[in-house]
């Protein structure tokens, strides 16, 4: 049993599941089961585990039972004995896909729903809010890319017509494209604006004058970002392009003006985290890690043996061989010693010391740089303003902000709250110190770090 259906299996009623972990979760997630579909007759088994995961409660059983019928009408016999058939099955993951990630987009919005009323006191249904006695929206979509809904064409596996349910994706491959070579500077412009958006969400409405009594933490700082910019563009993005080169391949078959918008869907994470946060992490990682240098050869070679292993009193290849040997170490070294020059250049503009801002720690500070980019802007704007919305209520606010941390890394975006209002999280109420009243030191190094007489060590 997969991990996402073992999930489900033990899943308690009273608690929201973690949706994200049940889609994305690499390896084992619904979304990683369907892409390792290699055949229709596959993609269909996928799709009735999938359904019968989500859909499992006895109130479920109609849409079941719907479901299967309409798998058993769009996926036929010969589809796998197609002439367009692995183009087909290609574009039709993709369809499935998206639309899994629709539905855990609205299931996790039920279940933040869930938090926010458990958190108001609210009296609560016995069964969770993610899942209904009968099927719901989360159903429709299902339905709707399966061809049996009435808000789409949905997906028509017959023989192709101009109608086909993927015309419009071929459309757009047929109707232009660019070279790659324009499409990847267009990716790292995109890749830029990402990040240029993370920093721009996490600064807004904070002052920011240098040289005062107080400087601003690095990830706060606009001259920061402006730094950042400069080395993302010089020395990372270009690894990262070469890194997403798929991706970039296919953004190039479509239309010139739909380019842009098909990149982002990727990079704005708007629907969780993709293969191309495996490729970010790496890219990341490669490019701020110092190698460690080989050691050098000792310049003798390998001894070789004689008959019945004594000595052979000449070795005439031994020197050849040594000396290739330690040329190609040379080459390796050089290689490497520039690669570390990269690094050492990144970390040296990154962490160089000014009067605007308190500037990152090398070798402390690369994850919180790294993550920023898988975080999309719209959730770090929508936790900002969470906890604000918290303290201008008042009430028990320790209470609420410890349910709304549970299960999210949201310090860096408390820290910017704390520095959009000083007055009301640092002042004379001390309103930081009673939300983390139940947290020490360890649960928020940053703000142990940045904010140290507000938290307990």
């Amino acid at each position: 049993m997969s991990g996402a259906a073992s999930a489900l299996v033990s899943e308690i009623e009273s608690e929201p599941i973690d949706w994200e972990a049940v889609f994305e979760a690499d390896g084992h997630g619904l979304i990683a089961l369907i892409g390792e579909a290699k055949s229709f007759h596959a993609l269909k088994d996928c799709m009735a585990v999938i359904v019968e995961q989500l859909f499992s409660r006895d109130g479920d059983e109609a849409f079941r039972n719907s479901y299967m019928a309409d798998l058993d009408a769009v996926f036929p016999e010969d589809l796998d004995s197609r002439d367009d058939a692995a183009e087909t099955l290609r574009k039709l993951i993709a369809v499935m896909t998206l639309t899994l990630r629709k539905i855990k987009t609205y299931r996790s919005k039920k279940a933040e729903q869930y938090r926010q009323s458990t958190a108001a006191g609210a009296p609560q249904p016995r069964a969770s809010p993610e899942r209904r006695g009968d099927a719901g929206e989360d159903a429709a979509m299902l339905m709707d890319a399966a061809g049996g809904g009435d808000a789409g064409p949905g997906v028509d596996l017959k023989p192709s017509k101009p109608d086909d349910a993927y015309a419009d994706m071929d459309r757009d491959e047929k109707e232009g494209g660019t070279d790659p070579a324009v499409t990847a500077a267009m990716f790292a412009e995109v890749v830029a604006a990402e990040f240029k958006n993370r920093f721009k969400a996490l600064q807004m409405g904070i002052e920011q004058k240098g040289g005062g009594k107080t400087k601003l933490p690095f990830m706060l700082s606009a001259k920061f970002a402006a730094k950042f910019d400069a080395v993302l563009c010089e020395y990372v993005i270009p690894e990262f392009t070469q890194r997403c080169h798929e991706i970039i391949i296919r953004g190039a078959t479509r239309a010139a003006d739909k380019q842009k918008s098909y990149l982002q869907q990727f990079t704005g994470f708007e629907g969780g985290r993709g293969d191309i946060w495996e490729h970010w992490r790496y890219t990341w990682t490669d490019v701020t890690t110092k190698q460690k240098l080989p050691t050098r050869p000792t310049g003798k070679g390998k001894k070789k043996k004689g008959l019945f292993g004594l000595g052979s009193k000449k070795n005439a290849g031994g020197k050849d061989a040594a000396a290739a040997e330690m040329k190609r170490w040379e080459s390796r070294i050089k290689q490497m010693e520039m690669t570390n020059g990269y690094v050492d250049a990144i970390w040296g503009a990154l962490c160089a010391e000014t009067v605007r801002y308190i500037p990152p720690v090398r070798g402390d500070d690369g994850k919180i740089l790294m993550e920023l980019f898988g975080r999309s802007t719209k959730s770090i704007m929508k936790q900002v303003h969470a906890i604000n919305q918290i303290v201008q209520q008042g009430g028990e606010m320790a209470r609420a902000f410890e349910v709304l941390q549970q299960g999210k890394d949201i310090e860096i975006c408390l820290l910017a709250a704390c520095f959009q209002n000083p007055e009301q999280f640092l002042g004379r109420k001390q309103v930081l110190k009673q939300l983390l009243g139940g947290f020490k030191g360890g649960h928020f190094p940053l703000i142990l770090r940045y904010l140290p007489q507000h938290i307990r060590e």
